[in-house]
């Protein structure tokens, strides 16, 4: 997948978060509890609870605004 190329190639972006990839087809109940539809679909999620969503990848780059927005 190349959002995980991508990340494995530049760690720095997550340097203030845990990424955790998940293989919804083996953890069905994630896919349920989070509703996830399409793939990839990235959260942010702090104590508990999801703060950010965002479905699909096109670039680090994006990624990275996305993840530094308020």
């Amino acid at each position: 997948m190349k959002l995980d190329k991508d990340l494995e190639n530049n760690p720095k972006i997550l340097d203030n978060y845990i990424y955790v990839y998940i293989d919804i087809d083996k953890q069905n109940y994630l896919k349920e509890t989070y509703d996830v539809r399409i793939i990839p679909d990235i959260m942010v999620i702090e104590n508990g609870f999801q703060i950010k969503r965002k479905t699909g990848y096109n670039n680090l780059e994006e990624l990275q605004k996305w993840l530094n927005k308020e």
